[in-house]
């Protein structure tokens, strides 16, 4: 996993490494998806928004499945029930918040 989410494509993530121990240890929010093994752990920032998503692996391991950054305001000029999954709020601030 690791491996993957720092090479080609994926190597602008290299500099936010630093930021995931901080946004896993202290988030502003955490979010349980339906799922209920996924849990989205998110940042704040001053003008950025950090995401780290785990993964509970059978009640015993938890594992980083991957991180980024949060685009703030997404390039839609009228929201709608269509698009409303491309909206930060709503595609990654989901499930069932169980931190604030």
């Amino acid at each position: 996993m690791f491996k993957t989410h720092t090479t080609g494509s994926h190597a602008q993530r290299i500099p936010l490494l630093s930021c995931v121990q901080d946004t896993l240890s202290k988030p502003d929010e955490v979010w349980v998806n339906s799922d209920k093994t996924t849990h989205d752990s998110i940042k704040f920032y001053k003008g950025k928004v950090m995401s780290v998503v785990c993964e509970l692996i059978d009640g015993k391991e938890y594992r980083i499945k991957t991180w980024f950054e949060i685009s703030p305001t997404p390039n839609i000029k009228k929201p709608s029930p269509a698009n409303r999954s491309k909206y930060p709020r709503w595609k990654y601030r989901r499930g069932l918040l169980i931190k604030k």
